[in-house]
């Protein structure tokens, strides 16, 4: 043999490099081992955060231009019958206008999916913003890059099982289905009320289910994770944001339906 491989010193051979988890094990990471899998991505999740991003937005833009048709049709019934009854004309020139600028794809759909993927991206920004300084004033270690990912991976799941089963409900029944305990409200499993007070409860109930539960679970995690702190504050972070998403969409909605009858002149 050689004397430089009999050689003491020479060089062992390298152990190869241990493959990173493609982004279908990471899912199922997070199905069946949360916690260890935040923590991996916690130290090398780097951009991977691209891959829960991606899911949820390509099942919001085919969510919605599935079921613009129906949501169009329905808001359009509703309007007419809301108007009949304040002895106003549904067949007025200038309503049917509008009725056909929010029948139009480009209002419906392509303008909708670009105000959801915007909406999105501030929104997983701001949970990130909220949960990483909330963390740090609980004595946590995260790091805003971190937190942010985890945020995303957190609710990537349950977002895109919601997303899934309210399109198949709205496909199948012909309306637009409301998820969560709308339920409760009078024709809150159909269209969005147009009186602000039911609106903005249907806009509580509506974010309050199965997948919402799933949601807050994993944000838990990865809160606690992320940070290296205790499940509690991990808990106390988790509810916190979840206070301030529900009031931030409760008054929005009801800013907005207020606005909405007003300019239509069905207030009062």
């Amino acid at each position: 043999m050689s004397p430089e491989l009999d050689s003491p010193a020479a060089p062992a051979t390298a152990p190869a490099p241990k493959r990173s988890p493609g982004p279908l094990a990471l899912f199922w990471g997070m199905l069946r081992r949360p916690r260890a899998t935040l923590a991996y991505l916690r130290e090398q999740g780097g951009i991977s955060w691209l891959w829960p991003a991606a899911l949820v937005v390509v099942l919001m833009v085919i969510s919605t231009a599935v079921t613009a048709p129906i949501a169009a049709r329905v808001g359009a019934e509703q309007q007419a019958r809301l108007l009949e009854e304040r002895g106003l004309d549904p067949n007025a020139p200038e309503l049917q206008q509008i009725q056909g600028f929010a029948a139009n794809p480009l209002f419906n759909i392509v303008l909708p999916s670009i105000i959801g993927i915007v909406a999105f991206a501030l929104a997983a920004l701001l949970r990130a913003g909220v949960l990483h300084f909330a963390s740090l004033a609980l004595g946590g270690q995260s790091k805003f890059g971190a937190m942010f990912g985890a945020g995303l991976w957190a609710t990537a799941l349950p977002d895109a099982a919601r997303l899934i089963v309210v399109t198949l409900g709205t496909v199948l029944s012909g309306t637009v289905r409301r998820g969560g305990l709308a339920v409760l409200v009078p024709g809150g499993e159909d269209v969005l009320s147009l009186d602000p007070a039911l609106g903005a409860l249907q806009a509580f109930l509506g974010g309050i289910d199965v997948f919402w539960l799933w949601e807050t679970v994993l944000t838990v995690i990865a809160v606690a994770v992320t940070a290296q702190f205790s499940w509690r504050k991990g808990l106390i972070v988790a509810l916190g944001y979840w206070l301030l998403t529900v009031l931030f969409a409760v008054g929005t909605t009801w800013l907005s339906l207020t606005a909405t009858r007003q300019f239509s002149g069905l207030g009062g």
